[in-house]
């Protein structure tokens, strides 16, 4: 990760240890911190309550930009799936049946689709803004194609790619799609083992 010295972000009760692939500016940073001790870690990550919005700088959008870029040269789409190097949180697969296939929630999205999505990850090349919501760093708002539609997703950078939601605009991004509960994104693993990470580039 980019971001050496952790930004103390408050909360009602206790801290949160900020250190993501960017640093925060300090108007960003202050934004948070006001609205941030409103709320325990568990309120904030309460699927129910909204994150605060982050507007990225220029610099900062490339740098997002240029570190998924990083992550995902020399891995094909397949490998992203079967190395186990892009997850799919349960509420992500959720999302991505209903919006995207007009699927049942709970059906089980074929390999195939989740090489088309990975491959959606590949080819984003525009990061619009992000998201704070009670954790030590953002998700962020890739716009990419799959089968011919206009998406958003919003990912998490740990030690591996967790997509955290899709969106499908109508008529430009929308207004407000998101809230999964990164508590259990954070947490959810695929697989027990750990396998080698492209964040180890």
């Amino acid at each position: 990760m980019n971001q050496k010295n952790p930004a103390i972000i408050p909360l009602k009760r206790g801290q949160v240890h900020f250190q993501d692939i960017i640093k925060l500016e300090e108007g960003q940073l202050s934004k948070i911190v006001a609205k941030s001790v409103t709320r325990t870690q568990k309120e904030w990550l309460h699927k129910d309550t909204n994150g605060l919005k982050v507007i990225l700088t220029p610099e900062q959008k490339r740098a997002v930009l240029d570190f998924k870029n990083k992550v995902v040269e020399d891995v094909t789409a397949k490998q992203l799936i079967e190395e186990d190097y892009l997850r799919f949180p349960p509420h992500a697969i959720k999302r991505l049946n209903y919006r995207l296939h007009n699927q049942h929630p709970d059906d089980i999205p074929t390999s195939e689709e989740l090489i088309r999505l990975a491959q959606a990850v590949i080819d984003s090349a525009e990061v619009k803004d992000a998201q704070w919501k009670g954790r030590g760093n953002l998700s962020y708002q890739f716009l990419s194609t799959y089968d011919a539609k206009v998406i958003l997703m919003s990912l998490v950078f740990t030690d591996a790619v967790l997509v955290i939601t899709i969106v499908v605009p109508k008529e430009g991004p929308p207004k407000k799609e998101f809230g999964f509960n990164l508590g259990e994104i954070m947490t959810y693993r695929r697989h027990e083992k750990r396998k080698s990470s492209p964040f180890q580039k």
